[in-house]
């Protein structure tokens, strides 16, 4: 892959790819038959053949043809019970090994074997018609310089929601998306927030609301007012 100027991904990042933030089977909309080709679709009367890029739908990254169509060569060396034990944080891969993982199933494959969480894997000299590899490349992280919260002050009663969104630029003021936002309350006796930036009010009082992304921070104002009492009405009868 150096010739193209790139690497293979390894096996962790090809899975984080394909998932793009989804947790079930496939990803994008969830459904096979709409996000790549497999042995459901692919036969078009010669055969389990792979087909031309991007004629399934793009995952929510926009990346295509991650389920089925062909079969992903990663960098990473196969072993069996390498995740009982490896870093909980971008796993490599065991140092050596006799097979190379493949990953994402081909076109001759069966449903199971086109989805995220499926391993295959093969000796690296081994060929076939649905083998291929998608290139990876290493890019310098812009540092966040600024986090934003909108809206800046809201007022709601107790029991009432505001939404709150963070905005997350560099130094030159390009916002920054795919960045981690955490979200904290400063009293949650008056407002507590989600992990969404779902803030509910709890009392009367006020409280600070804050989005931190890579050590900056923005922060919110938020006033709860007590709910209104109901007015008691007196009837009088002769």
């Amino acid at each position: 892959c150096q010739w193209a100027g790139g690497r293979l991904p390894s096996e962790a990042e090809w899975e984080y790819a394909a998932r793009a933030g989804t947790t079930g089977d496939y990803g994008g909309n969830g459904v096979l038959n709409d996000m790549g080709w497999y042995t459901g679709n692919s036969n078009s009367g010669q055969g389990y053949n792979p087909h031309p890029v991007a004629q399934k739908l793009a995952n929510s990254w926009g990346l295509y043809d991650m389920h089925g169509n062909m079969w992903e060569w990663v960098a990473d060396w196969y072993s069996e019970s390498y995740y009982a034990s490896s870093p909980p944080n971008d796993p490599v891969g065991p140092a050596t090994g006799s097979f190379r993982v493949l990953r994402g199933g081909g076109a001759d494959s069966d449903a199971s074997s086109a989805r995220s969480a499926r391993r295959a894997a093969q000796p690296p000299s081994q060929k076939g018609g649905t083998f291929g590899f998608r290139l990876a490349r290493t890019v310098a992280l812009v540092p966040v310089s600024s986090v934003t919260v909108s809206p800046a002050t809201a007022s709601i009663a107790a029991g009432e929601t505001q939404q709150l969104s963070a905005t997350v630029k560099d130094a030159a003021g390009n916002t920054l998306t795919g960045r981690t936002v955490t979200w904290s309350s400063s009293s949650s006796a008056v407002a507590t927030v989600s992990s969404s930036g779902l803030v509910t009010g709890v009392a009367a009082g006020t409280a600070t609301i804050t989005a931190t992304s890579e050590g900056k921070t923005g922060t919110a104002t938020i006033t709860v007012a007590a709910p209104p009492v109901g007015g008691l009405g007196v009837g009088l009868g002769t």
